[in-house]
């Protein structure tokens, strides 16, 4: 029996779930996909769940956040006092803004907290600081002729 390695490409099946159900990405609708393992594409986590699969097995795992999109950073988290908050931004949570930074980069935030006179963003990615439920399914481990 065959077993997945390092730097293999793999034909896959998976559902990437949030632990709340809700479907992060899935191949669903696109049907199975070639993804080569070893080449910092793909979250760790999610390439060490693939290792050591044997082609027509399934595995479903969680995957702690540090192994998928990483944890959440403080550092990201911005308050701003109202008198800096255009009128235009609509002060509610979970509201998206985009604050310009410079020219060139645009920093996407949500609103995690309203205070008085402030509003609190969070500038990390909605998978930040998030575990996940992982299922794969292998059809095929592919390797260049030797």
């Amino acid at each position: 029996m065959d077993f997945v390695q390092a730097n293999d490409i793999v034909v896959i099946d998976y559902s990437i779930k949030y632990m709340t159900g809700k479907v992060f990405d899935s191949t669903q609708k696109t049907g199975p996909q070639h993804i080569q393992l070893g080449k910092n594409r793909y979250c760790t986590g999610f390439e060490n769940a693939i290792l050591g699969m044997a082609i027509g097995t399934n595995k479903l795992v969680t995957i702690k956040a540090k192994d998928m999109f990483g944890e959440r950073n403080n550092n990201l988290l911005i308050t701003v006092p109202n008198h800096h908050v255009p009128a235009h931004i609509n002060k509610k949570m979970g509201q998206k803004v985009e604050i310009d930074i410079d020219d060139k980069q645009t920093l996407k935030a949500r609103i995690y907290e309203l205070g008085d006179d402030y509003i609190c963003l969070d500038a990390n990615k909605e998978q930040a600081g998030q575990d996940f439920l992982v299922s794969i399914t292998l059809h095929d481990i592919l390797r260049p002729e030797t």
